[in-house]
């Protein structure tokens, strides 16, 4: 005699199928992959949101402290008087005079500083700020004018030796 089968009812066979069959498995890992996803979106909007506030206390900070600042060396600003003439057609030539400014740069520059950094908490965020202090000596020489074109008298708050 044959063993016979123990016969299922419809819900150990329905139990059996999913079971067995992969397109539910797959289902069940596509929808937990699904759900997954959004505690994920909460903490990339969390990390986006305080990367944000990150930068409003660092542009806070450093606009109460002083901004950005640019050193540069010091430029000698020399002026001196031109005559331009205007031709006015049948009224004759005009004479206008015209203060100009020349720039000189120094022959030599030497810089000095010591930067002190200190950091300021702002809630949870640091920012990072600097105490400068700087020397700076620079050599010029006297400028030839008239290598340039122009004439002594024609200079202003110049001193002549």
């Amino acid at each position: 005699m044959e063993p016979t089968q123990p016969t299922l009812n419809i819900f150990e066979r329905f139990n059996a199928w999913i079971e067995e069959s992969i397109t539910v498995k797959l289902f069940s890992i596509g929808f937990l992959v699904i759900i997954l996803l959004i505690p994920s979106a909460w903490i990339v909007e969390i990390m986006e949101e305080r990367e944000s506030r990150a930068e409003s206390v660092m542009k806070e900070v450093s606009e109460k402290w002083s901004n950005s600042q640019t050193v540069s060396g010091p430029m000698l600003v020399i002026p001196y008087k031109t005559i331009e003439n205007i031709d006015r057609g049948k009224n004759g030539i005009e004479l206008k005079e015209r203060v100009e400014n020349h720039f000189f740069l120094p022959e030599t520059l030497d810089i000095q500083g010591v930067v002190d950094p200190k950091v300021l908490h702002r809630g949870i965020f640091d920012a990072a700020v600097y105490n400068s202090s700087l020397t700076v000596k620079a050599d010029f020489t006297k400028p030839n004018f008239a290598a340039l074109g122009i004439a002594a008298e024609d200079v202003l708050t110049w001193a002549v030796e």
